[in-house]
């Protein structure tokens, strides 16, 4: 008598077939995960040479991925058509950011800054510095070539889970060692002295806001990976989960972690991190209210109630620096405001072409004036959105908010029409909210450390299947 193989019992052929097309995938899940935990270890990869290394690694997992397809006639998981007008406008940024280093001989036009008495100055290029431009178009390729293969592991969703729980980890493990950084190793950074934000943590990164930035991420992963398992009975697979007891002591854990990174985003002293984080985990909470009815579940209330108390003790232990600076808040905001108001007069006068991708740093100095401080080196507008506008001009300055406006329409469509696989697309709508949040006073987005954070939580949410089934989930499991 022979087995027929049915949907409940694979036969041994497909069960072969189906472990050799997850391999590639499982292979490329771990590197990216690896490479998204390791990336702000050297200062936030903030800086030309972690950039170009970094640019390295994604295009050889890239590279090596597609060959592996390729050798095991294999097809993406998600095509490029999947994300149709995202692609066109990434497209676009990407040839207009490569068009300000072009030589304005070639196209027939000239070029010229101008400063702030209205002086112009011709050069070469629209950008203000070819090179700078150059490296920052080979950033702008390897943050698409990474967000395109965290897809490519996304499309299955409980691989999805696991490396949502993974970055949670990751970000815990920054958050621990920025701590043990700060109070046992002589307030060190990367075992060396530091040369600002004395007091503060900073854990890898060299600005505290920054790192603020990334542990506001982690604290939303684990409001919402700690939420999901205190409230769901089954995994994507459509098992149940353990038993009681092996159940709380998942969701202690996970509790715990969440208060590490807590407790190291008030060390950082980060203001606005900390605002962010709390818009962040606002958010998840309302949304888990909506689709869970989380009022009427007990363990809810308990997990909330755990975070409360447990987060109260940390804000008494670490909070301290934290609540001093709300104090000198409005001082700051007089600051950024002179600074922003001399930022909008360079963008007045390049709202076209921009100065150059990359540039900001080259190009104030032509706007720099009192009440701003001549003390201190103003390289950063403190603003993402305006180093994008005067960067890039106000048209293409605009298309990555656009990019992340349709990522974030997709993600809400996610969460309105799923019943089950709705929290990693929450998850990453809190994020895209985080960053968005402190961008609107700092540059965390400029730190690549953070952009490749953002874009694994991002990649790992996003669903192309048309529903959302057990039987469709068990179908992915081995892709």
């Amino acid at each position: 008598m022979t087995d027929i193989p049915t949907p409940l019992a694979p036969s041994r052929s497909s069960t072969a077939a189906q472990i050799r097309s997850s391999r590639p995938n499982s292979i490329l899940a771990f590197c990216l995960v690896l490479l998204t935990a390791a990336a702000p270890i050297p200062l936030g990869a903030n800086g030309p040479v972690a950039w170009c290394l970094n640019a390295g690694l994604v295009s050889v997992i890239g590279f090596a991925y597609a060959l592996t397809l390729l050798l095991n006639k294999q097809a993406l998981r998600v095509g490029i058509s999947s994300l149709g007008a995202e692609t066109i406008l990434a497209v676009l940024l990407g040839g207009f950011i490569l068009f300000q280093t072009v030589p304005a001989t070639m196209w027939g036009g000239t070029a010229a800054l101008t400063d702030v008495d209205g002086n112009s100055y011709p050069v070469a290029q629209l950008s203000a510095a070819a090179g700078v431009t150059v490296l920052s178009a080979l950033n702008y390729a390897a943050y698409v070539v990474f967000f395109f293969l965290v897809l490519q592991i996304s499309a299955n969703r409980n691989r999805a889970l696991v490396m949502a729980e993974l970055a949670f980890a990751a970000i815990i493990a920054h958050a621990v060692f920025g701590l043990i950084a700060l109070t046992l190793w002589n307030d060190s950074l990367l075992f060396f002295e530091k040369w600002a934000y004395h007091g503060v943590a900073v854990g890898t990164f060299v600005n505290r806001n920054t790192y603020g930035t990334f542990l506001a991420i982690g604290f939303v992963l684990g409001v919402g990976l700690t939420l999901r398992a205190a409230l769901s009975r089954r995994n994507e697979r459509g098992q149940r989960l353990p038993r009681a007891d092996e159940k709380f002591v998942w969701v202690g854990l996970q509790v715990v972690g969440t208060i590490l990174i807590f407790a190291a985003l008030l060390a950082s002293q980060s203001r606005m991190g900390l605002g962010a984080a709390i818009a962040g985990a606002t958010v998840v909470v309302l949304i888990a209210s909506l689709k869970t009815k989380l009022a009427q579940r007990q363990n809810g209330l308990l997990g909330l109630l755990a975070f409360a108390a447990i987060a109260g003790v940390a804000l008494f232990v670490y909070g301290g620096g934290t609540l001093d600076r709300l104090g000198s808040t409005e001082v700051d905001a007089d600051v950024r405001q002179l600074l922003y108001i001399q930022v909008l007069q360079m963008i007045e006068n390049h709202w076209l072409w921009g100065t150059g991708a990359g540039t900001f740093e080259l190009v104030y100095p032509l706007y720099h004036r009192w009440p701003v401080s001549p003390d201190l080196i103003w390289d950063k507008a403190h603003n993402s959105y305006l180093t994008m506008w005067s960067e890039l001009g106000i048209i293409f300055g605009s298309v990555p908010l656009l990019i992340f406006a349709a990522l974030g329409t997709r993600l809400i469509i996610l969460i309105t029409q799923r019943r089950d696989d709705w929290w990693l697309p929450t998850l990453s709508l809190a994020s895209i909210i985080v960053v968005g949040v402190h961008s609107l006073v700092d540059f965390s987005m400029e730190i690549q450390g953070v952009v490749f954070m953002l874009l694994f939580v991002v990649g790992l949410g996003l669903d192309f299947r048309t529903k959302s089934t057990t039987s469709q989930a068990q179908g992915e499991i081995s892709k």
